[in-house]
This record gives C-alpha cells, structure tokens and sequence, in this order.
C-alpha cells in the first residue's frame, strides 16, 4: 500500500512543478519527505532526485 501512495504523492507533486505552482527548490524538499515517509523499496529507485 505504501507504493502506490507514494506513487500518488510523487504524481500529483510532478503536477504541481510543471504548472510551476512550486520551486524546484521545493519539489526537491517535498520528495525528499515523500521518500521518508512513505519507505517504500522502489519509490527511491523510481525517482532518484537528491
């Protein structure tokens, strides 16, 4: 369950940066706690930003 709330966290971010609604600066802080928070094993793999 952890994947694919972290993958609909992960979408609707990507969303948010392309109608430039965020900073990339914030994209990558947002990501980053995504990652923490939802642990998931392919998430990191997936989207490696940071």
């Amino acid at each position: 369950m952890n994947e694919l709330h972290f993958h609909l966290a992960e979408k609707m971010l990507m969303k948010l940066r392309e109608e430039e609604l965020i900073s990339q600066e914030e994209f990558d802080q947002i990501s980053k706690l995504i990652r923490q928070k939802f642990n998931t094993l392919l998430g990191p793999l997936m989207c490696d930003k940071s």
